[in-house]
């Protein structure tokens, strides 16, 4: 906020800022909020002054002006659809995640959030593109990777190749979590390394593992911590085009029913909210089980639609 003085354009003198400061008008808001008959009548300065005044406050503090269709342009050069690695649950997702938004994984302890997560930063790497996955809980299993790509039917020079394009940071306290984004930010902006240049994913597993030892009791700054990790996100996933996947834990509400942690908050940060539950096991010769998958956010999705996913 600029605050009005001397110099600051050909009609701005001392005496103008003088008699603005004693009507309690100081900074360039507080002039250019106000219509000029009504600073003229509070302080009988020359309404032509004060209108060259406006022109020139409005010249260099307004927003730079974009056309509707130029915004469309550039959206559409810099969004991208990521597919999830499960053909049900990109139909669900109107193709996948979404690069600039945050999509969000909701789901009890086991029901398969990490290997969601897993599966999609594999299907980005096949693509080329490359993924960060941030294991906040200790969850990320190199013999899951392993395993799963060695039943995909390809070359260990592909294995290798894919593996390399999935990096693995763990980060275990909101102060750490904090630092890296801020760390991951400044190498976007430099593109000084190769990996850095082609991230389309970023992976969080798990938001509450990290925001919930500091919410409540007398963790003052907690909702304040939590609410800066969640403008870190969304600047990453807007500023760099990248999709930013999450996932978070669930807690027992009113009336004994399940709803996602962090409180109301948190609930506005995800562009897209998915809510996960097992439902029955397919086979009793193999570990697989049934999980239902709802959309319960969503901007592009109708609320409610559901799909099945064997993981």
């Amino acid at each position: 906020m600029s605050v009005l003085k001397a110099g600051l354009c050909a009609c701005m003198t001392q005496h103008m800022v003088e008699v603005l400061s004693q009507n309690e008008i100081t900074t360039a808001v507080d002039f250019i909020s106000l219509d000029i008959e009504e600073i003229c009548s509070k302080t009988a300065l020359p309404y032509k002054d004060l209108l060259a005044t406006r022109r020139v406050l409005l010249a260099q503090y307004s927003a730079f002006p974009i056309n509707g269709c130029d915004l469309y342009e550039d959206t559409l050069s810099t969004a991208a659809v990521l597919s999830t690695g499960f053909p049900s649950l990109d139909q669900l997702l109107d193709g996948g995640v979404y690069t600039s938004e945050i999509t969000e994984i909701v789901g009890g302890p086991g029901v398969g959030k990490t290997q969601i997560c897993l599966r999609t930063s594999v299907s980005v790497a096949k693509l080329q593109g490359n993924a960060v996955f941030i294991d906040t809980n200790g969850s990320f299993s190199c013999e899951w990777l392993a395993d799963f790509l060695e039943i995909q039917d390809l070359s260990p020079q592909d294995i290798k190749e894919i593996c390399s394009r999935i990096h693995c940071v763990k980060v275990f306290d909101i102060f750490d979590m904090l630092s890296y984004l801020g760390d991951l930010r400044t190498k976007l902006n430099e593109q000084s390394e190769t990996f850095y240049c082609g991230i389309k994913l970023v992976i969080v597993d798990s938001v509450a593992a990290i925001v919930s030892p500091i919410l409540g009791g007398k963790q003052i700054d907690g909702h304040g911590l939590m609410m800066h990790l969640a403008q870190a996100l969304k600047s990453l996933a807007v500023e760099h085009s990248i999709a930013v996947l999450t996932t978070n834990n669930t807690v027992m509400g009113d009336g004994g029913h399940t709803k996602a942690a962090l409180g109301k908050s948190w609930c506005s940060v995800p562009n897209t909210r998915l809510a996960l539950t097992s439902t029955f096991q397919l086979d009793h010769m193999t570990r697989d089980i049934e999980r239902k998958c709802e959309i319960t956010k969503s901007s592009r999705q109708p609320i409610g639609g559901t799909t099945v996913l064997s993981i």
